[in-house]
């Protein structure tokens, strides 16, 4: 039986929903069926000691006083001694506490892995030796990951029922319950004020990038994200607003050839994980899946969409590298083609990754946390900074 103070509307949608309880006892306009009065209603049914109770605060203790063995839910031992007093005690049906793991997992640190893309101008211009622009790359790299968390926390406050619907996304701290909304509203607020001012101590022009990157997530999260093709771009969107900021911070600007590669390539990467989301979906509900306003028969669209868009940026680099501006910054230019024949194994194999429904996080994460794609990725940095002309 589920015997509860709250609200009968609430209380049976709660037992229709689980579907474990025989009967629903609650409160209704007219009486709050709480302590004594949950009491009497019990004994009412089922007689003095004729009934076991769960409970887990200190209205529960009046049931206990007329319960056969009292079932304590958490760790309390106040309350534990209290329900020893009036009945026989049972067992204890332990919370699971919320730990800093699970506050730092709800930050979603290791997305912050995407803001590395703030010192691609530095890369690109061999100027990373440099420590003050270094040091402004730093300073930018924290900003962004702090408004990234933020903005993180404030998205699966805005996606929590389709989270909790999700095989894998339901775990995560904030659909699961074990970081409560409010503390997740709280902190996206902290973190986005504390970023945007690290942000605009380094500069306006900085500050406006960082802010335009935090409006255009709001967008996504309550809007964008449901529209088909829209989305995807907006996703690569904000890895190119990454870069751009890498350029506003340090001075140094990429080629606009670099940059349509980068835009592709994100395009790419952006249409995988929702090419992968979909697949996902479709353990959970068959032909009628859908992820974001994608539908089940749109799989093949998007994996057509999107392996095109990811050869298409090994076509442009491969242009890029070959332009006299290039030529300057490679000692054997000729030799790079092997960094373009690198790209398009490394993106076949992440299609193929998705396609065999192993690709169950980001992208950009399941890249970095896969041997063969980090084994590609090395030899790609490898062969890039092993061809640099000296200077």
């Amino acid at each position: 039986m589920l015997a509860t103070a709250a609200n009968g509307r609430v209380a049976n949608q709660v037992a229709a929903h689980l579907g474990l309880f025989d009967e629903v006892i609650a409160s209704d306009d007219a009486v709050n069926l709480a302590g004594e009065r949950k009491r009497q209603r019990l004994v009412a049914l089922y007689g003095e000691r004729g009934f076991d109770y769960v409970g887990s605060g200190r209205a529960d203790v009046p049931v206990w006083r007329s319960a056969r063995l009292a079932v304590l839910v958490g760790h309390d031992a106040a309350l534990s001694r209290r329900a020893s007093a009036v009945t026989v005690s049972g067992a204890v049906i332990a919370k699971r506490e919320t730990g800093l793991a699970d506050y730092l997992s709800a930050l979603r640190l290791h997305h912050w892995l995407k803001n590395l893309l703030i010192f691609a101008p530095l890369i690109v211009a061999h100027r990373l030796a440099d420590q003050a622009l270094l040091t402004q790359a730093g300073v930018a790299f924290l900003a962004f990951g702090l408004c990234a968390s933020g903005v993180y926390l404030l998205n699966d406050l805005l996606d929590i029922e389709d989270d909790r619907r999700h095989p894998r996304k339901r775990a995560r701290p904030i659909p699961s319950g074990r970081v409560p909304a409010r503390v997740a509203l709280a902190g996206s607020v902290v973190l986005l004020a504390i970023g945007l001012g690290l942000g605009l101590r380094l500069s306006g022009e900085f500050a406006l990038v960082l802010a335009g990157y935090v409006f255009l997530n709001l967008l996504y999260s309550l809007w964008l994200k449901a529209i088909v093709i829209v989305d995807v771009l907006v996703l690569a969107g904000f890895h190119a607003m990454r870069i751009t900021a890498g350029s506003v911070v340090t001075g140094l600007w990429l080629s606009p050839w670099l940059m349509t590669v980068a835009v592709l390539m994100f395009l790419s990467l952006a249409l995988v994980k929702r090419y992968a989301e979909l697949v996902t979906m479709q353990e959970v509900d068959g032909v009628h899946a859908r992820a974001r306003g994608y539908r089940s028969d749109d799989a093949r669209l998007l994996a057509a969409f999107g392996a095109g868009a990811g050869c298409l940026a090994a076509a442009v680099l491969a242009l890029c590298i070959h332009s006299g501006a290039n030529y300057l910054l490679f000692a054997r230019p000729s030799a790079m083609w092997v960094l373009c024949v690198l790209m398009l194994c490394w993106i076949s194999y992440l299609w193929l990754m998705a396609r065999h429904r192993r690709m169950h996080d980001d992208p950009l994460v399941f890249a970095l946390l896969d041997p063969v794609s980090c084994v590609l990725i090395a030899l790609m940095v490898g062969v890039y900074l092993s061809d640099l002309r000296v200077t």
